[in-house]
């Protein structure tokens, strides 16, 4: 998914302001979607490369 300039620079400024410790909830939410997007999406990668070199099958 790109980001236009204005959409990269608002996520630029959330997360500066997630590190610095002035937290809004949304930037939280945020955060934690991207968290657990990563997490699920190396889960499936990995079951993915087990399919295609036949350490798994069905």
């Amino acid at each position: 998914m790109l980001l236009s300039e204005p959409d990269r620079s608002v996520h630029a400024v959330a997360a500066h302001k997630v590190i610095s410790g002035s937290t809004i909830f949304i930037d939280d939410k945020i955060l934690s979607f991207l968290r657990v997007f990563s997490i699920l999406m190396e889960f499936l990668f990995e079951i993915n490369y087990m399919f295609k070199n036949n350490y798994i099958s069905l």
